[in-house]
């Protein structure tokens, strides 16, 4: 009887736990800016990754908004730049707006990455997409150097904050 009182909790408990959301966007270089490893951009907009050649790989822009992003979107199918549709303005806009900012003023670094590899989990492998030391981010941002520590520069972005440098 406790067998099947157990078993019944059990369906009870699966059926009101949803299931993670399905990504519509390409898990692949999962991290990075841009659409999957897009190699090419639409029209007025920055070309994200760039073939290795002979090597497999791509090189990728990845920055706080795009590593934010690209979580907020594997939660969220449908928020603003996700590529669902129709958008629903209430999820993602602020990563989407830092996203666009960091790569307008050229607060990102490169990473290599190989478009091969999936990514299933919704989280960013942080050993994979991590600032390398000497790369200059925005304030705020030293949590995604490898190190997980920056110092300031004299050098200060638009909106009057010291840019870092990953240490």
């Amino acid at each position: 009887m406790q067998c099947l009182l157990r078993l019944v909790v059990l369906l009870l408990y699966t059926a009101a736990v949803p299931a993670a959301p399905e990504a519509t966007a390409p898990l692949q270089c999962f991290g990075a800016a841009g659409l999957g490893c897009a190699t090419s951009g639409a029209a007025g907009e920055p070309v994200y990754c760039r073939p290795v050649l002979g090597s497999g790989e791509v090189e990728c822009m990845v920055h706080a908004g795009s590593l934010e992003h690209d979580v907020c979107c594997f939660q969220h199918a449908n928020g603003r730049g996700c590529g669902g549709r129709p958008e629903d303005p209430r999820y993602c806009g602020y990563e989407w707006d830092k996203s666009r900012q960091r790569t307008s003023q050229g607060l990102y670094w490169t990473r290599r990455l190989r478009p091969q590899e999936t990514n299933r989990s919704g989280l960013v492998d942080f050993d994979q997409y991590c600032a390398p030391s000497g790369s200059v981010i925005a304030a705020g941002d030293d949590r995604y150097c490898c190190s997980r520590a920056a110092v300031a520069l004299a050098e200060r972005d638009p909106l009057g904050a010291n840019k870092l440098r990953c240490r």
